[in-house]
């Protein structure tokens, strides 16, 4: 019986010997794993030495960077308002500007429709022109007929020879009269349709004072001249002279409005021109 309960316990302490012997051997490899894995960590931790550097030199330059975004942001800013007080400043320009053409354009428009009247009244008087020339047409018509029966009248007549002589004599002097008339007629006609037509093509023109048109050209050539307006029955200004100088002041570089105010004035003054005959090459002014 002892020797059976010995062989039983030899039998239990090998069972247990084997199961230590198991995890003996498990516990080996365990600390295998764990071998590799703290060589694993080893090797991040050394990776993470390396690269905490690099690491660091990034977030100073991320750093950097950001100080120079900041600044380029305010530089941008600062340009963003000089631009906006520029920006407000060509609006406030631009405003102004607009109103000036404006105000240019409505003067233009009364100048055109002041031009306009006075072609109206050309037209009307070359119409009447027409008309007299007409009138004395049939005027002169009717006179050779009494002149040509006024010549029967005499051949027939033998005794009323000088009286009809006489006649004939003054017949042909109003004749001649006449036509001095519709010559004169015809010319002062000429004038107005050539006036009508410069009129009509001239560059924008004023209306002065003493009835003279005057062109934008600088110095200022005189385009036309008003019938029976104080520079035309002066007899001393024609189309193409220059004007230079009103009451002593020079006008050769002024532009029309401000000729067009010191030209007018009240009825029976007097104002001084200093013009230059057309085609004068000496210069001569008077």
């Amino acid at each position: 019986p002892q020797n059976a309960k010995a062989v039983q316990r030899a039998r239990e302490m090998q069972g247990e010997g084997e199961r230590l012997a198991g995890e003996l051997e498990a516990s080996r490899v365990s600390e295998a794993q764990l071998l590799r894995v703290a060589g694993d960590i080893t090797k991040q931790v050394e990776w993470l030495e390396q690269a905490c550097p690099i690491l660091l030199s990034c977030q100073e330059a991320c750093s950097a960077n950001e100080h120079s975004l900041k600044s380029a942001v305010t530089c941008e800013r600062t340009r963003a308002d000089l631009a906006a007080k520029e920006c407000r400043s060509c609006e406030a320009q631009l405003h102004d500007l607009s109103k000036e053409v404006s105000r240019r354009l409505h003067a233009r428009s009364e100048e055109w429709e002041f031009l306009e009247t006075r072609c109206l009244e050309a037209d009307s008087a070359a119409n009447k022109a027409r008309s007299v020339s007409q009138e004395l047409a049939s005027e002169h018509a009717r006179l050779a007929q009494a002149l040509a029966s006024a010549e029967a009248h005499l051949m027939s007549t033998t005794a009323d020879a000088r009286a009809l002589t006489q006649e004939k004599a003054g017949a042909q002097a109003e004749i001649a009269r006449l036509q001095k008339e519709v010559a004169r007629l015809k010319k002062r006609l000429a004038d107005l349709e050539r006036a009508n037509a410069n009129a009509s093509r001239a560059p924008p023109l004023i209306k002065s004072g003493v009835g003279m048109m005057l062109t934008d050209a600088r110095p200022h050539p005189v385009a036309s001249l008003v019938l029976g307006a104080p520079a035309d029955v002066s007899g001393l200004i024609e189309v193409g002279d220059v004007l230079w100088e009103i009451d002593g002041v020079p006008v050769d570089k002024e532009p029309l409005p401000a000729i067009r105010k010191m030209l007018l004035g009240e009825s029976n003054t007097h104002v001084c021109l200093l013009m230059q005959k057309r085609g004068d090459a000496t210069g001569h002014r008077a």
